[in-house]
Formats: C-alpha cells, sequence, structure tokens
C-alpha cells in the first residue's frame, strides 16, 4: 500500500495535464518545493486548489527519490487560507506571480523549510492589503538574499547614501500597508536593490 502523509502548502503555479488532471507547484512547510498532481473529475464536480492558497492535504507520497522537486499525489485537501483578493488586480496578481516565480526558480536552494513558508506566505499577504507592490518586493528579494547568506546588509546596506539608508529601514520596519505614500522611492531601492542582486548573489530572479 502507497505510504501517505500530511502535507501542508502553499500554491504557486497551477499546470493543466492531460486527462482532467493538474499538475500544482507549491512549497510545502515540511519539505519545500514540491508538485502535488491532482485528478479532476471529468463531471466538473472536483475542487481544485486556488493560486497562492494554502491547504492541507493527505498525499501519497513518492515511491523514490527525486533528483528535482518530488512529487506527491493527493485527492481531497483542505483550506487553510484562500488569497482570492489577489486575483481582483491585475498588479497584485503579477507581483504574487513574480514572488511564486523566484521561488520556484530558487525553491531547492532557499533553507529551511518552514520558515521559508511563513517568509513567503507573509509577502502574500502583504500584497493583497497593500498598493505599494514594490516596497513587498523589496522586502522579498532583501529577506530572501539575508536568509540565503548573502551580505546585503553588509556590502548593498552600506553602499547606499545616509538618505537612502534612512528610507530604506523605514520600508522594512513599516508594514507595506502603511507605505503607499512612498511609491517612487520603492520603485528606485528595488531597482538598485535587484542590479546588486543580480551581479553579488546566485538567486534567481
Amino acid at each position: 500500500m502507497p505510504r501517505q502523509c500530511e502535507i501542508s502548502a502553499l500554491i504557486l503555479d497551477r499546470e493543466p495535464r492531460a486527462n482532467n488532471a493538474l499538475m500544482l507547484s507549491a512549497l510545502s512547510r515540511e519539505r519545500g518545493l514540491v508538485f502535488l498532481f491532482k485528478k479532476m473529475s471529468a463531471k466538473k464536480t472536483s475542487i481544485a486548489p486556488d493560486l497562492f492558497e494554502e491547504i492541507s492535504a493527505l498525499a501519497q507520497m513518492p515511491t523514490m527519490a527525486e533528483e528535482t522537486a518530488p512529487v506527491f499525489f493527493i485527492s481531497e485537501f483542505d483550506s487553510v487560507k484562500s488569497r482570492r483578493d489577489i486575483s481582483t488586480s491585475y498588479e497584485k496578481l503579477k507581483t504574487a506571480s513574480q514572488i511564486a516565480g523566484i521561488v520556484k526558480s530558487n525553491g531547492t536552494d532557499m533553507g529551511e523549510t518552514a520558515a521559508m513558508f511563513d517568509f513567503v506566505s507573509k509577502a502574500l499577504d502583504s500584497i493583497a492589503s497593500s498598493r505599494n507592490l514594490d516596497a513587498v518586493r523589496l522586502k522579498f528579494i532583501y529577506l530572501l538574499a539575508k536568509a540565503q547568506g548573502y551580505p546585503v546588509r553588509e556590502d548593498f546596506f552600506r553602499r547606499l547614501s545616509p538618505s537612502d539608508r534612512n528610507g530604506f529601514c523605514h520600508m522594512l520596519k513599516t508594514p507595506s500597508a502603511e507605505l503607499g505614500g512612498l511609491l517612487e522611492e520603492a520603485r528606485r531601492l528595488l531597482d538598485m536593490l535587484t542590479r546588486w542582486t543580480l551581479e553579488n548573489t546566485d538567486i534567481v530572479l
């Protein structure tokens, strides 16, 4: 009998497959980046997880070690947190998809899985509640680089002018929902951090 396990997962992407199936890219609290394969009913009575939804499911474990992210087979699942509000705005959906893409591209090297799960979950919550989406991405990339051990504070932060350091610190410490008046500054600092990350780390953006 196939082994089963409980899995908590945050849905990053959905890809339709043949025979009414879905392949879900997900970030698991327990196992990091995984793929969840779900067979859908031909009668359209099956329910699939939404993008960026957090779920809990009983999954059939892979039968052998995978070289990349493992594939788990799920049928029923419980919704833990829905983020349908993100899909009502093109810009919010675009930003959430960008963050999900970064997780997918770097997922096998993102370190401690439970902490990363909470980290990504908070970023998506911020997208749902904020109009300064560049500030959300700024925080996400900075904290990701820091969590992976890159000298983002020692190098990038110290290269900033005193006024930019103050602005950067303010954005890191302030909830993104309260940064609506700093759109231009967030965009400029995000561009600077993106360039530094591409030139000084192995993180794929």
